[in-house]
């Protein structure tokens, strides 16, 4: 006997659609579970990537902002040994500069005082030898001619006598005093001695020019020496001046 099977109704059909969409269902939802796990570890994962991230930016700033500090450190010791160095070597060779400048000062004031002896000696040595030039000459020549030579002569001897005596201190210049009084003295002999020769010559307008010539010369010398005062020879040189303007 032959079995007959069931026809399924409309409502078995909907039940088994039903349970197949309720089967889809809760496989979406095991899907959607896990989908949400899985984006909460990535959440998780994420924050803790950007909290280590911050970490070393804020580890990685830190140090560089030690390292700033640190450079800048070492700048401001090298700067601060360096102007020490550098005051020190400036303070050294400062010292060392003021040293040779007083040594040079000290050189220069010995080399000065020393050139300044050595133009007295000069002065008062030409003056002597003009001097020792006019007693060779009146030896051996006595012409009213050699005797105005030895008038110029002896001018000259007060001329390198002054500029001795302008230059000389203490006993230095009381002994050019005392050779400007004498060259005074031997200047009047000298013209003691022209005076006596002109009283025999007729025609003395050639000489007393030479005379005149002689005097204009030695005026601004003469008044250099009347102005210092001196008691030696001032007022013996004002009464020569005025003897030779007489002429």
């Amino acid at each position: 006997m032959s079995t007959v099977q069931a026809k399924p109704t409309p409502t078995d059909s909907l039940k088994a659609q039903q349970a197949l969409i309720n089967k889809r269902f809760d496989s979406l939802a095991t899907g959607l579970q896990k989908l949400s796990r899985t984006n909460d570890s990535l959440n998780k994962e994420l924050t803790y990537f950007r909290a280590k991230e911050d970490f070393y930016v804020m580890a990685v700033d830190r140090q560089g902002s030690h390292f700033e500090w640190f450079i800048a450190t070492l700048i401001t010791i090298a700067g601060l040994i360096s102007y020490s160095y550098f005051s020190r070597q400036f303070n050294i060779i400062k010292g060392e500069g003021e040293a040779q400048l007083n040594s040079f000062k000290e050189e220069h004031n010995l080399m000065a005082s020393d050139y300044v002896k050595v133009k007295i000696d000069l002065y008062s040595k030409i003056a002597k030898i003009t001097n020792n030039i006019d007693v060779y000459n009146s030896k051996n020549r006595k012409s009213l001619l050699r005797q105005l030579d030895g008038l110029n002569l002896r001018l000259g001897c007060i001329m390198f006598a002054k500029e001795a005596y302008m230059l000389s201190k203490g006993e230095e210049r009381e002994k050019i005093t005392d050779d400007i009084a004498n060259y005074v003295i031997r200047v009047n002999n000298k013209l003691d001695q022209i005076d006596l020769e002109l009283k025999s010559v007729e025609d003395k307008s050639t000489y007393i020019g030479i005379i005149k010539k002689r005097y204009e010369n030695s005026v601004p010398v003469f008044d250099v020496l009347i102005s210092q005062n001196n008691s030696s020879f001032s007022s013996k040189l004002a009464a020569t001046k005025d003897r030779l303007s007489q002429y």
